[in-house]
Parts: C-alpha cells; sequence; structure tokens
C-alpha cells in the first residue's frame, strides 16, 4: 500500500472536518422536528430537551476538536482555492474568462454577462494647472483690480506702488494687458514711481532668471542702484555744518567753542573760521579730466548774515559772501562730501544775535540746501574760549 503524502493527509483531514460540521447541522435540524412530536412518544417536553441537549453537547465538543485539527492542518501549507487570487478576487481575461493562477483561462460560464475591461482614469493622472500658471494667472488678476484701483482714484500713487511691485512675482505684469493709460502723477510721483518700477522690474527679471545665489547678487545691485535714485530723488541737503579752527578731512575737524549751541565772537575786531559742511543727496556725473575719466560735483556755495531780532531771522544782511564755486572730480564716485571755505566777519559788527545762512546748489540739477548756524557778537571776552 502506497503511503500517502502529508498534503493528501491535511487535504483529508480538511474534508473530514467540513463534511462532520455539515452532518452536525442536520442531526441539529433532525432533533428540532422531533421535539414537535414530542407528545407522541410519551415523554415530557422538558425530558425530551434535556436529552437533546446533552447528545447534541457531546456531539458539539467532538466537531469542535476536528475542527481545531484541520485548521492546524490549514496553517502549515494548505493553499486557497486555485481560482481566487491573493486579493481574493477571481482575474479575469480579455473576453471575460477566468484566469487561473498557473495561466490557464477557464471559459465563462453559458450564458454569463461578459464585458470589455475599462480604463479608470485616476485623479492623479488628469494634468492640472502648473504652479508657476497658477502665479501668472493670480498676478494678471490682481494686476487688473490695482489698474483699476488706480484709474478710480484721486490719488493713485499707492495703488501704483502696489502694481509694480507685482513685477517681482510675475515680470510684465504691471505694463500688462489691458493696462491702459497712466494715471496724472506729480513731477516728484512720477520720479518715485519710475526708481519704484525699475527696482521690481529687475528684481523680478533677476529672480525669474536664477544664476549664480538664486539671483539675489543681480537683486541687491538693483536695491542699489534704486537706493541711489531714491536719494537723488528726496533732493540735496545739508547734513551737517560747523564753524572750525582747523579741517583736516571729512569728519575730522577742530570746532570752535560754543555755548548752548551758539558760537561766540569779539566785537570790535575781525573774527576768522572755517565754515564746514557735510552734504547728502549731492548729485554725481560722469565726466573726464586731462584724459581720465572719472565722477565729477558741480556746486556753487552762498554765505550770507542776518541780523537776529525777537527770536527770528530779520531781513537786515550783516554781511555776506556770495556764488561761490565748488568743482570737485575723482575716479571713483564719491560717497562722502564736504566743502570748507574760510571766512573773516568784519570788526564793524554791533553786539548782538546773528544767523549765518549758509547755502549749497547743485549747478546741474538746480536742487538747493540751506542750513542756519547762530552766532552772538560779545563785548566781554570772557564769553569766548579759543
Amino acid at each position: 500500500m502506497k503511503k500517502k503524502s502529508n498534503t493528501a493527509v491535511d487535504g483529508d483531514r480538511q474534508r473530514n472536518a467540513e463534511g462532520r460540521i455539515g452532518l452536525f447541522g442536520v442531526v441539529v435540524m433532525a432533533i428540532a422536528l422531533a421535539g414537535g412530536c414530542a407528545g407522541d412518544g410519551g415523554k415530557t417536553d422538558a425530558g425530551i430537551r434535556d436529552e437533546d441537549a446533552q447528545k447534541l453537547a457531546q456531539m458539539k465538543e467532538a466537531l469542535d476538536a476536528t475542527a481545531r485539527e484541520g485548521a492546524g492542518a490549514n496553517a502549515v501549507g494548505l493553499k486557497p482555492p486555485p481560482l481566487l487570487s491573493k486579493r481574493g478576487a477571481i482575474p479575469a481575461g480579455a473576453n471575460g474568462a477566468i484566469k487561473k493562477d498557473d495561466g490557464e483561462k477557464v471559459a465563462p460560464e453559458s450564458g454569463a454577462e461578459t464585458k470589455a475591461p475599462t480604463e479608470v482614469l485616476k485623479r492623479d493622472d488628469v494634468a492640472g494647472p502648473t504652479l508657476e500658471e497658477q502665479r501668472r494667472r493670480l498676478a494678471g488678476e490682481l494686476g487688473a483690480v490695482l489698474r483699476s484701483e488706480a484709474a478710480k482714484s484721486g490719488s493713485p500713487t499707492a495703488a501704483m506702488t502696489r502694481l509694480a511691485a507685482l513685477d517681482i512675482i510675475e515680470p510684465g505684469t504691471a505694463m500688462g494687458a489691458g493696462a491702459g493709460g497712466k494715471p496724472e502723477l506729480s513731477s516728484r510721483e512720477a520720479e518715485f514711481m519710475s526708481a519704484w518700477g525699475a527696482l521690481c522690474a529687475d528684481a523680478g527679471s533677476s529672480l525669474a532668471g536664477g544664476g549664480a545665489g538664486g539671483g539675489t547678487e543681480p537683486v541687491k545691485r538693483a536695491v542699489i542702484s534704486a537706493a541711489e535714485r531714491f536719494e537723488s530723488s528726496l533732493g540735496l541737503s545739508i547734513a551737517h555744518s560747523a564753524l572750525c579752527s582747523r579741517v583736516e578731512t571729512f569728519g575730522v575737524y577742530d570746532e570752535l567753542h560754543t555755548v548752548g549751541g551758539t558760537y561766540k565772537f569779539i566785537a570790535g575786531r575781525k573774527n576768522r573760521a572755517v565754515v564746514y559742511i557735510e552734504l547728502d543727496r549731492f548729485a554725481s556725473r560722469r565726466g573726464s579730466r586731462d584724459g581720465v575719466d572719472g565722477w565729477r560735483v558741480e556746486l556753487v556755495q552762498d554765505l550770507s548774515l542776518y541780523a537776529y531780532r525777537s527770536g527770528d531771522v530779520s531781513d537786515m544782511l550783516a554781511w555776506r559772501k556770495a556764488d561761490q564755486p565748488v568743482s570737485d572730480f575723482s575716479r571713483n564716485r564719491r560717497r562722502d562730501f564736504f566743502v570748507v571755505q574760510m571766512i573773516e566777519l568784519p570788526e564793524t559788527l554791533t553786539v548782538g544775535s546773528y544767523r549765518l545762512k549758509v547755502t549749497v546748489r547743485d549747478r546741474v540739477e538746480g536742487m538747493t540746501a540751506e542750513a542756519i548756524i547762530p552766532i552772538d557778537v560779545v563785548v566781554d571776552g570772557s564769553a569766548v574760549k579759543r
């Protein structure tokens, strides 16, 4: 007699367990039917129930043991039914035929409805707008809103400033389609918008172009260039002024003594001093001298001394030194600029308070800056400390 393999034995155990479980179900149904005829057998319903319950419990215990034995066999190597895939679904062929794991096709049952396979598109397969396209669309919509706001506003500078800033996000938005005519601006507003618009356009183009440092280096240069244009639009100014005995260079000088911020001079004699001023936002323009290229600064300085009466500068001019030209040339563009001028106040000045008005004018741009230096002419020399 041939010895069965382990797989065959396990299969027998499985079939036996299944058969016994089915038999148990039949027995339960038979006993239930028999209970309905208990009166004919001469036994009470309670007696039948007790006796049947005992038999059922014994049979259930035996069948449970068999089922556990069969489950153990499945755990050590029983395979799932051959027509089921790993996911529990029956794979189908192109014509609805069932495809077994070994590749063999089984024809569908007669009359079974077959359908051609359909391709299901996933959500990810449907291409939407790219991030760049979304940015361009949103910038265009906001640009249209800001252009409309600027056109309807009595003071359009704010809306135009925001509109120009969109060029950093998406170059060309500020002058995009439908830009229309520009609102009317004053000369100073137009000058500001020109510098601001150039900065935003340069920054946006630099960021879009990428390059070294992610485009930040060109942006830095654009900011520096715009800062110079902004400074020039603000106009020339005198940042600091003083009367000195000696001036060495920018920021290095010996200032005359002051009392409460006012310079003191003795009446009846000539008083000498060096007028020192530092300038901000002065205009530099390219030029050459003796064949060398560089930068020029062209200014005119005017000094006027007025009598001071009743807390205000009067119209009485006591002394003046007008229209002194200041011309400077440098190979490199200057960042700091100072002007010095020697003065000698006449001995004819009477005792009292005066104000020295310093006026500087750019000879090319025509911009002007002023500073006031307070002076007292006194009799007592003890008030003056050299």
